[in-house]
């Protein structure tokens, strides 16, 4: 969560305005200690269970079936709650979605807005998800619907006027949109959520929050492209340490302006 916005992540590109150089190196984004090497895993049933990026912590909670139950962001810092997801699920499908951001100016944890996703199941392929956002600052609320298609594998191919396409492993390669389309290169890694067992589908509709990478194996570019101006490629890389059962502990990622942030993974085991 980059904020969960991150954030989450972790996973998310920033774009943030060009940064001033010294003799052409990247700016380095609040760069934060490297962590102390962890004992070698001895076993690969690993599910993420921290990332730590700039002063932001995100802690990751699982139900009995290795699906997200909630991940809260925490600032280091003052020690206080940013912000959160909570899933919500009936049986096998998920049933909500909650996504809360916090104001903790003045060492307060004063929720400011409240995103909720309500999933309806028209079929096995047709999802209708209800997204109910609350200002609470301006004591307002807003509602929107959205249609997301799924194929025979429950890979999410179409969402409203986006459309996606994968590799053979399963990777989200290509993202359309009407004002352009953004292609993704990937390792052969495994990915920091590839064990994870809440539907792909659900997590690459939430497209933005940083799902989206660690699904199956890790992204390495981003590329956009833009319809108007398609000589105008914006880049963003990835780099990666693993541990020795081939799972990302550290990522280091640089925007097409040359800022580099960078985030550590940690991993609990499960039976």
């Amino acid at each position: 969560m980059k904020k969960l916005s991150f954030i989450l992540i972790s996973c998310v590109g920033i774009i943030g305005c060009s940064p001033d150089y010294i003799d052409n190196a990247p700016i380095v984004i609040n760069p934060i200690e490297e962590e102390p090497e962890e004992p070698a895993p001895v076993s690969s049933n690993l599910l993420l269970s921290e990332t730590t990026w700039e002063h932001y912590k995100d802690v990751y909670q699982y139900d009995s079936q290795r699906r997200f139950v909630s991940i809260v962001s925490t600032d280091t810092i003052s020690n206080l709650v940013t912000s959160s997801f909570e899933f919500q699920y009936n049986g096998d499908q998920i049933q909500s979605i909650i996504s809360k951001t916090f104001d903790t100016a003045n060492q307060q944890n004063i929720i400011t807005n409240q995103t909720q996703y309500n999933y309806n199941y028209i079929s096995s392929h047709e999802i209708e998800c209800v997204r109910i956002s609350t200002n609470f600052a301006t004591n307002s609320t807003s509602e929107t619907t959205s249609n997301i298609i799924l194929d025979n594998q429950s890979r999410l191919i179409a969402k409203d006027s986006y459309t996606f396409e994968y590799d053979n492993a399963g990777n989200l390669i290509k993202m359309n949109y009407p004002i352009g389309f953004e292609e993704f290169i990937y390792d052969s890694k495994r990915g920091c959520y590839s064990n994870v067992l809440t539907p792909s589908w659900i997590l690459l509709s939430l497209y933005g929050y940083g799902f989206e990478n660690g699904l199956i194996n890790n992204r390495l570019t981003k590329k956009y492209i833009y319809h108007s101006n398609p000589e105008d490629t914006n880049i963003y890389t990835d780099t990666y340490i693993y541990n020795q059962l081939d799972f990302p502990i550290k990522k280091t990622h640089m925007t097409s302006f040359g800022e580099v942030f960078v985030t550590f993974f940690k991993y609990q085991t499960f039976e």
